[in-house]
Formats: structure tokens, C-alpha cells, sequence
């Protein structure tokens, strides 16, 4: 006999079971746990304004879910959550910011369970978000289903001279910039 075969690895032990008709019965999709409905309780809708400068524009969209994720806990709000197998905050972003870019006005949309005043809200922020973001203020949007989303977006553009001007670096930056607008 081939020592081998062991029955852990023999086939007929793991075949799978068959109904009267020969076929394979799918068992019912596991339903998820129920949620408190305190928790997913939608009472008010806001959209909080915020800059991301200095440092903090080295931090991606998916870490800024994460920190205000956790500022949103800390300030104590009481956040919305989604239900099924993964509840998380009710948080819905603007269009992404690219990484290394600086906003003097970034968005996001949040749910809350209670009503509160839109400037309790930014207050309750501040001093719990990292160097360089800052909450301005928070508003509050009517209805709770989708926040619109941009249509046109204005910017500007600043190119900061370098620091070291003794180097035979392009002092004003003009080289800099000409070089740039031919690319």
C-alpha cells in the first residue's frame, strides 16, 4: 500500500454531500448580525470643510478615512454606522486629492445619530486632527442620501522658490516653471 494515502487526503472522504436528485445543495447565506438600531440611526447630515497643508499632504484618501475616523471618536460624536458584517462610519469624501498636493478647502459628508449644531461639530475637531489639517467649519445638508459632488473645481497653481539659492539653483524659479510648461 502507498503510504501516502492517508484519508485525509483520499477524495470520496471530502466529496461533497448530494440531495435525493444528485445535486449538490448550496447551504443559506449566513445573515448578518443585527445592529442596534441606535447605531444606524441617520438623524442629521453635515459637510465638514477642511484644509490639508504643511505635512499633511503626504497622507492618501484612504488615511484620511482612518484619521477622522478616529478624531470623529475621540471629539465624542455620535457617527451613523452602515450595517452588515463590516459596519463603519457613515463617511463619504470628495474627489480624491492627489498625494503631495496642499487644499485650503477639502470636504467630506458625514452621518450623524443626533442633530447637532454645525459649529459644535468643527469646535469638537479641533486640536484632534494631525499638523496641518485644520476643521474650518461644518454645515449642515439637507436630506441624507447622496451630497452632490463637484462639478467645476478652481485652483491655482504656486511654485515656491528653492530654499538653497547659492548653488546654482534657479533662485525665482522661472527656469523652473518654463522647463515645466514644455513638458
Amino acid at each position: 500500500s502507498n503510504r501516502l494515502n492517508r484519508s485525509e487526503r483520499d477524495q470520496t472522504t471530502h466529496a461533497p454531500r448530494r440531495d435525493e436528485q444528485g445535486r449538490i445543495p448550496i447551504p443559506p447565506k449566513a445573515a448578518p448580525p443585527p445592529m442596534p438600531e441606535e447605531l444606524t440611526r441617520q438623524a442629521a447630515a453635515y459637510r465638514l470643510w477642511y484644509t490639508k497643508e504643511d505635512r499633511a499632504v503626504c497622507l492618501s484618501q484612504l488615511e484620511l478615512q482612518t484619521i477622522f475616523d478616529l478624531a470623529f471618536r475621540r471629539a465624542g460624536l455620535p457617527m451613523a454606522f452602515s450595517q452588515g458584517f463590516s459596519p463603519a462610519p457613515l463617511l463619504s469624501f470628495g474627489k480624491a486629492l492627489p498625494v503631495g498636493v496642499a487644499s485650503r478647502a477639502e470636504w467630506l459628508g458625514l452621518t450623524l445619530r443626533e442633530n447637532w449644531e454645525p459649529g459644535e461639530i468643527a469646535a469638537k475637531l479641533r486640536g484632534r486632527l494631525p499638523r496641518g489639517m485644520e476643521a474650518l467649519f461644518a454645515e449642515k445638508m439637507p436630506g441624507r442620501k447622496h451630497l452632490p459632488q463637484a462639478v467645476a473645481e478652481t485652483y491655482t497653481l504656486e511654485f515656491l522658490p528653492p530654499v538653497r539659492q547659492n548653488d546654482g539653483i534657479d533662485p525665482d524659479g522661472r527656469e523652473s516653471l518654463a522647463a515645466w510648461l514644455t513638458l
